[in-house]
Parts: C-alpha cells; sequence; structure tokens
C-alpha cells in the first residue's frame, strides 16, 4: 500500500475519491476539475520560477531527486522533490505495512545557527488561489510530517506561496502533526478495505473528475446527499431512526401553520420539504 500526498489531498476532501483513485478508477471527466488542475499546475510552474528568480546567480537549486536521509547537501533550494517514508510498525493502532510518499514542490534549507548542528528543511507549496483554507494547510504540514520522519528531526514549520501577487504564509505545521497522522492512520484503513466507503456527495463535488459517476449512484439508490446542505451529523440522525433514502424523508414532511407572532423569524431549513420537492419533480 502506498499513501501519497495526492491522496492525502484527495482524502481531506472527499474519502470516495481518494479510494476511487487508489483503485485507479477511470473516470468521464469534469471541465471544471480539468481547469482546476490545469490552473494548479500552470501556476507552481510560474510561482516557481517568481520564486526562485529572486534568488542571486549564484544560489544553487537541485532538482528532481529524492532526498537520503543523512546525505551532506550543498543547495539551498530545492525543487520537486520527492520524500518516502516507509512505515512497517503499528502506527496508531493501524498495523499495516504502508510506503507514504510526497511531492514536494520546493524545499528550503535553513542552515542552522548552531556550530555542528544539522540544517533545518522548510517544504514550500504553491496554491493558485489568493485565500487559503485549512486543506491546503493540511497538505504542507503533511510534507513536513513526512521529512520529519526521513530525516530523524523535528520539522516545524513550512511555507505556502498562493495568489496572484504570490504572498507567502508561514504555516506552524508542529500544531497541525497530531491531526496529519490520524487522518494517515483512518487513510490507511480505508485504502486497506476493497469496498468503497459510503457514499456522500459535498460541495467538492463541482471540482472533482468523478463528480457525474457518484452523482449516478446517488440518484439510483436515492441517497440522503442529494439534498445539499445536509451535514453527516444530520444524515446519521435520520438513519437511526432508519431513513436512508430521499423518498423516505419526504413522506416525514408535515405542513404546520407558523404562528403570526413567528412569522417575521427566519425559519430553519426543512430537509423533508426538501425532499418531497425532489419526490414530486417541484
Amino acid at each position: 500500500m502506498k499513501i501519497t500526498s495526492h491522496l492525502f489531498e484527495a482524502y481531506l476532501k472527499c474519502p470516495t475519491k481518494s479510494w476511487l483513485l487508489s483503485q485507479h478508477e477511470q473516470y468521464a471527466g469534469n471541465t471544471y476539475a480539468d481547469w482546476v488542475e490545469s490552473q494548479s499546475a500552470a501556476y507552481r510552474s510560474k510561482a516557481s520560477k517568481v520564486f526562485l528568480g529572486r534568488l542571486a546567480a549564484n544560489e544553487p537549486v537541485v532538482g528532481l531527486f529524492r532526498l537520503g536521509k543523512g546525505k551532506k547537501v550543498e543547495w539551498r533550494f530545492a525543487e520537486n522533490m520527492i520524500a518516502q517514508i516507509a512505515l512497517r510498525s503499528n502506527w496508531l493502532g493501524v498495523n499495516l505495512p504502508c510506503d507514504v510518499e510526497t511531492h514536494l514542490h520546493l524545499v528550503q534549507r535553513v542552515p542552522s545557527n548552531i556550530a555542528g548542528a544539522a540544517d533545518n528543511l522548510m517544504p514550500i507549496r504553491f496554491v493558485f488561489r489568493n485565500k487559503l483554507n485549512t486543506y491546503d494547510r493540511l497538505l504542507v504540514a503533511f510534507d513536513t510530517t513526512v521529512l520529519s520522519e526521513l530525516t530523524g528531526r523535528v520539522i516545524d514549520r513550512g511555507k505556502i506561496v498562493h495568489g496572484e501577487n504570490y504572498v507567502t504564509a508561514s504555516v506552524d505545521t508542529l500544531s497541525l502533526t497530531s491531526e496529519v497522522r490520524k487522518l494517515v492512520g483512518k487513510l490507511m484503513t480505508l485504502l486497506a478495505n476493497q469496498s468503497p466507503p459510503d457514499l456522500v456527495l459535498n460541495r467538492h463535488c463541482l471540482e472533482c473528475p468523478f463528480r457525474d459517476r457518484c452523482r449516478s449512484k446517488a440518484h439510483e439508490s436515492d441517497d440522503l446527499s442529494l439534498l445539499s446542505g445536509m451535514s453527516e451529523k444530520e444524515r446519521s440522525r435520520h438513519r437511526s431512526k432508519g431513513i436512508f433514502t430521499v423518498t423516505q424523508l419526504s413522506y416525514t414532511f408535515r405542513p404546520r401553520r407558523t404562528p403570526k407572532r413567528l412569522k417575521a423569524q427566519a425559519k430553519p431549513h426543512n430537509f423533508a420539504l426538501q425532499a418531497l420537492a425532489i419526490r414530486e419533480n417541484t
């Protein structure tokens, strides 16, 4: 089994997507998903050139190589590195042999101020969006977690270069390491299973290449995730009552007269009414 940064990123957004990618599932395509992927690749290339272009002419930059533990290095920045670790013992309660690999956009070597001490490493990611989210920070924390395991040193900080102005954001990854490890443990369990996880449509579907495949299966099973806005907690609550489909939920709707004193107040979203509208195609 191999967990890559690509599968980890997919898992953050949708466990089903990560599982399908691990199984090399074919997909019909998604125009928006293709656009996002091309934008990300183009931005990484351009942002890397801009970032490295700011260096002095004599700054050594090495690209496309594997980082070996304990190797002496002379470079200050390394581009397009692959870092990989092998997990062969019980990790977070998951006793599965697994390789964990990350594709590092850029790595900065930070010389230590202490004589004789090993240099520090800092991964740098490039994100084309102007606004960062939690997933972006977890991904750079995934980079530092793998690098820490590989080098045997604590790497507690990473950077994200993002947006049209190439703004650099510093990320305290040490505070995210515990969460990354738990997520990797869950992903290991997921990928070890021969069956896909429960299908759940979410907001990421818009930019997912498996969108049509999953939506088709959701319609076939009349899944509750067809109701946009319904949280996992809400779905679990309905399932505990034996309600598993949109049609079943639609029959629980009971129209009620709203008291005059409450008419001016905002009404909570009624999923049963939404389900009824879907059932009657209105």
